[in-house]
């Protein structure tokens, strides 16, 4: 994952962490996991595994799937 990517990724789960009204703090817990944690996979994506994306795009109605299609098509 370039940077570019990182980025992009990092923006769009703070657009839709904020745009369902959750702070970082509810998705810590959501994941069970600490705010400096979650802050950090926030910020640096390639550290979620697929089962906290998977928690986390529930936790804020997210088809992080189609934004990953999409993100690798604009790729190619």
């Amino acid at each position: 994952m370039n940077n570019q990517d990182k980025t992009t990724i990092t923006k769009e789960i703070k657009v839709q962490r904020l745009r369902q009204n959750k702070t970082q703090e509810d998705c810590a817990t959501i994941l069970s996991i600490s705010i400096p944690t979650y802050r950090d996979l926030e910020y640096n994506p390639n550290k979620f595994d697929i089962e906290q994306m998977l928690i986390l795009s529930k936790f804020l109605e997210w088809d992080f799937f189609e934004f990953f299609k999409e993100i690798y098509c604009k790729m190619q």
